[in-house]
């Protein structure tokens, strides 16, 4: 009789506690959740032809001027191309902190600005500078939308080069097209009453997308 006790009592010993079986059940959803968010992010990452990807630091050409240097680390360097069609466009995300750095800026980014070029007002969070985990784009900047012709081919073995304004390594692009130029307005880095946009370009304010559909 006392032995089937003590049996009985070190079979119960062996049983996990509520407790543990809570926590196993919290890292088990966990495991899965970790799982699915992987998934995803390989779904996005696999058709490069059709959905953006993107990395730190301002990959545009050496040949830009040389005050924009110092713009490549608070940028990122977005491809959104069609591969398979032989071209691909892409954005500069440059952010900026402070309002006397945009202002320093701004004339050597409208260097970059050519005829039939539009310039693009915007407001909110579209300056996709991710810095922070979650991802947050932030509301005061400029987007350079440009444009650049591929070979359908696989690409060659490309060698990356390692900067100092990148974690990653990248590759600087050789020539590329600007297409468009978008202003992120905020109001007090970027504000369109103390700075100069270029009289004969195209002027699309989206601003205030609300009104425009009234």
């Amino acid at each position: 009789m006392n032995r089937c006790k003590k049996t009985e009592q070190l079979s119960t010993g062996n049983r996990p506690t509520q407790r543990e079986e809570s926590l196993k059940t919290k890292e088990s959803t966990l495991k899965k959740a970790l799982a699915f968010i992987a998934f995803i992010f390989l779904l996005t990452a696999i058709p490069v032809q059709a959905l953006s990807m993107g990395g730190p630091g301002g990959w545009w050409p050496k040949s830009w001027p040389k005050e924009m240097e110092t713009l490549r680390k608070n940028a990122w360097t977005w491809s959104h191309g069609r591969v398979h069609e032989g071209n691909a466009w892409g954005s500069y995300d440059i952010a900026f902190k402070t309002r006397e750095e945009f202002e320093a800026a701004w004339p050597y980014i409208l260097k970059l600005h050519g005829k039939g070029v539009p310039v693009t007002l915007l407001r909110g969070p579209h300056v996709r500078v991710w810095k922070t985990h979650p991802a947050k784009s932030q509301t005061a900047g400029v987007r350079i939308m440009f444009s650049t012709k591929v070979d359908k081919k696989p690409p060659p073995k490309l060698k990356l080069e390692k900067t100092d304004f990148s974690a990653t390594g990248g590759v600087f692009a050789t020539e590329c097209t600007v297409r468009g130029i978008e202003l992120v307005v905020d109001g007090k880095i970027v504000d369109l009453n103390r700075i100069h946009l270029p009289a004969a370009a195209q002027i699309i304010d989206k601003r205030f997308p609300e009104r425009q559909c009234k």
